[in-house]
């Protein structure tokens, strides 16, 4: 069960409706029930957990009480980008990587440039060298 200061953290849903389930690991839960939401499969559909029993259930039966996490937005590396040598010192916190690298986007910091994540490696890039998505 959980109690009234961890529903404030935890992502969760209150069932609007008994769900009896149609197919082996579904969830079933009754009318005010608490779901601990585990993952979106999709628009229509939440894996979830009531008393440590976990299953798939439809979004529609759900009120969401706190949303999942999103998972941060990606971006691919269309080309190359390092600075020369010469220029390193004072570009320290350009984010080197190669083309087809997947980047995690932390923010935008202007027009041009954002600020992104590779591996241990964080640091700035310009946006037209990558793709977000």
């Amino acid at each position: 069960m959980v109690g009234l200061v961890e529903i404030n953290l935890v992502p969760c849903a209150r069932a609007l409706y008994n769900y009896g389930g149609s197919l082996p690991g579904d969830l079933k839960f009754k009318a005010g029930d608490l779901i601990i939401l585990r993952r979106q499969v999709d628009g229509s559909w939440y894996q979830g957990d009531i008393k440590g029993v976990s299953g798939l259930f439809p979004a529609s039966f759900v009120q969401v009480i706190n949303q999942l996490p999103q998972p941060p937005p990606l971006c691919r590396a269309l080309y190359n980008f390092e600075m020369k040598e010469k220029d390193q010192d004072e570009n320290k916190d350009c984010l080197t990587f190669r083309k087809d690298d997947i980047i995690t986007l932390i923010r935008r910091v202007d027009e041009n440039w954002a600020e992104g994540k590779l591996g241990d490696k964080v640091g700035i890039f310009p946006v037209l060298f990558s793709e977000v998505g």
